[in-house]
């Protein structure tokens, strides 16, 4: 479960790509480099209502106590299936308004 409410998320989401967003499912994902364990969390999976060229948007924590508290990253995925869009490009995410 992620520290970060859904609605701040959304209203993250709004305020950087001027789209509504509506909560599809929520996926625990689990990052491993090198046999050590990378990232572990929640990603939120949004679909954003009337974007003009993306129709999803990845939410994610990053950070913690250690480094400042819980921020908020986002990606998302152009119509057509590419990565990217204006959402941050590919996996990479960009910084949300929390």
């Amino acid at each position: 479960m992620n520290a970060i409410s859904t609605e701040a998320f959304q209203n993250a989401i709004r305020a950087t790509h001027g789209a509504g967003s509506r909560l599809v499912e929520r996926v625990r994902v689990v990052e491993d480099f090198e046999d050590e364990r990378v990232w572990e969390g929640e990603v939120l999976v949004f679909e954003l209502v009337g974007h003009p060229s993306t129709s999803r948007c990845y939410a994610w924590e990053v950070g913690g106590e250690g480094d400042g508290g819980p921020r908020g990253a986002a990606g998302g995925r152009a119509e057509g299936g590419r990565e990217g869009g204006d959402c941050g490009g590919g996996w990479e995410g960009k910084s949300c308004p929390f």
